[in-house]
């Protein structure tokens, strides 16, 4: 009878210890951004990962940083409970900042500010209900061996990479695909991610003299330096629906023109797999858009050839879709150009019109496993005098748009060249200082984009490191095995 005892007390206590785990479990940390680059502002990504919705009001962040959420309130009843499936972001910047700052979508809901920051070398972040109970518990550090450093200042953020495996285990963090992750969006990451490039009140170069300017205009390398310039909106409208803000801020003339031109520069240091583009604004009263010199759509115009003198078919403008294309041809890692022409219905037309909000959508790549760090090697005076990239895929490997830096503004950033074929090891020629502890961190880069990452120790005076298998371990010692 007293083993029996024994035995029913036990099961009772491991079944409370695992009810209380599988509790904490059904809601998690997905994402971190613990120590952002520049002055973007720290976020916590928090989802319930049942169906069953949560009272959150009264929960506390107790360590890490300090928030409670907010009491019931008839008013904005919805704050207080974590609906099925829902991510909300917690922030150390108010909601509007927050927004400003990254791409949130509208239906996600953010709390904040709250009191202190996170920890950049690492802590304990912990969310318990207004009982006490933990609902969410993480550990994470910036060590480079078990957690990523490209989350630690470098633009990524940590995030969960199977929410249904456990938050408490390194093993389950990795880093965001892109900069800025994806936060309110989570696993979406896979699915794609939009950035807003141009809005309304963006300034554009234009030309408004009505002249044929031809087909050379669109290219990238165009000379537009003598092309007048200012914000949109742009135009001159006799209709009377109403301007959205900022309204019309550079006037353009009427009368005798059939064409108008713009060209706006951009810069995209993103990678991806696929890029879909999305013009929303209004026209009046035919439009035409090119990306690098490539027409990516039109419309209100008619289909064939166009020149200066083509007529648009439509003759209100009302803010909406102007067009969305996929541009994954297209759209260039650093500089793009995006040229749009206007034309008018009638060169004796009093109206003309174009705003545009311009975002693009991407699918990131998995970068991964297209380039890892294999080896580096420590010169007479100290500094990593070369590093040694593998290419472990099954394909050949185009260097263009890589890079190899060590530190995290990547301003010291050695670019790569030429195609590798799959299987390949390539030695880079560097330069790169290490701190007077023994310790570098060492990028490999897409753009900004951090493709593979380590953190190096040098306290016992190592020639090299080496990684085997490849990626995974290293091991520090004499001598070197150079390509």
């Amino acid at each position: 009878m007293k083993h029996t005892l024994q035995f029913a007390l036990a099961v009772i206590f491991l079944l409370s210890v695992f009810n209380e785990y599988i509790k904490a479990e059904q809601v998690v940390f997905s994402e971190i951004h613990y120590n952002p680059k520049g002055d973007k502002p720290e976020f916590i990504e928090i989802y319930n990962l049942t169906a069953t919705i949560k009272d959150i009001s009264k929960w506390k962040m107790t360590d890490g940083v300090e928030y409670e959420f907010p009491d019931f309130n008839e008013a904005e009843a919805s704050r207080t409970f974590l609906k099925k499936w829902e991510r909300i972001l917690l922030s150390s910047v108010d909601e509007k900042t927050l927004r400003e700052a990254y791409e949130i979508p509208a239906s996600v809901k953010v709390y904040g500010p709250w009191e202190g920051n996170l920890n950049n070398a690492g802590e304990s972040v912990v969310l318990e209900d207004k009982n006490g109970v933990v609902m969410a518990q993480v550990d994470y550090n910036d060590d480079g061996r078990k957690w990523p450093i490209a989350a630690d200042g470098v633009g990524h953020t940590l995030r969960l990479i199977n929410q249904n495996r456990g938050s408490g285990y390194w093993k389950n963090w990795g880093v965001s695909l892109a900069p800025n992750g994806t936060p309110g969006t989570g696993a979406a990451e896979e699915e794609g991610q939009t950035n807003k490039i141009i809005s309304l009140g963006s300034i554009w170069k234009y030309d408004q003299s009505g002249s044929n300017l031809g087909s050379d205009w669109v290219a990238p390398e165009y000379d537009d330096s003598a092309w007048a310039e200012g914000p949109g909106i742009f135009g001159k409208d006799g209709a009377s629906n109403k301007m959205p803000d900022p309204g019309f801020q550079t006037p353009w003339t009427t009368g005798g023109k059939y064409t108008y031109y713009l060209r706006k520069e951009f810069d995209w240091g993103f990678p991806y797999r696929t890029a879909d583009i999305k013009l929303d604004g209004l026209f009046d009263d035919g439009i035409i858009v090119y990306l690098n010199g490539k027409e990516i759509g039109r419309n209100s115009m008619p289909a064939g050839i166009i020149d200066w003198q083509t007529p648009g078919i439509r003759s209100e403008a009302k803010y909406g879709t102007i067009l969305e294309t996929d541009v994954s041809g297209y759209l260039k890692t650093g500089k793009n150009v995006l040229a749009v022409e206007i034309h008018n219905m009638s060169p004796g037309s009093s109206d003309i019109v174009f705003g545009a909000d311009v975002s693009i959508s991407t699918i990131p790549p998995d970068l991964s496993n297209l380039l890892v760090l294999s080896e580096v090697h420590f010169g007479d005076d100290g500094n990593v005098d070369w590093a040694e990239i593998h290419i472990p895929g099954q394909q050949q490997v185009d260097l263009a748009g890589f890079s190899i830096s060590s530190k995290k503004d990547f301003s010291d950033r050695v670019i790569l060249k030429g195609l590798v074929d799959a299987g390949s090891y390539i030695s880079v020629d560097t330069d790169f200082p290490v701190q007077d502890n023994g310790n570098i961190n060492l990028y490999i880069l897409s753009g900004d984009t951090v493709v593979d990452a380590h953190a190096f120790d040098r306290d016992l005076g190592e020639e090299s490191f080496q990684s085997y298998p490849i990626g995974k371990e290293w091991y520090g010692g004499s001598g070197n095995t150079k390509g």
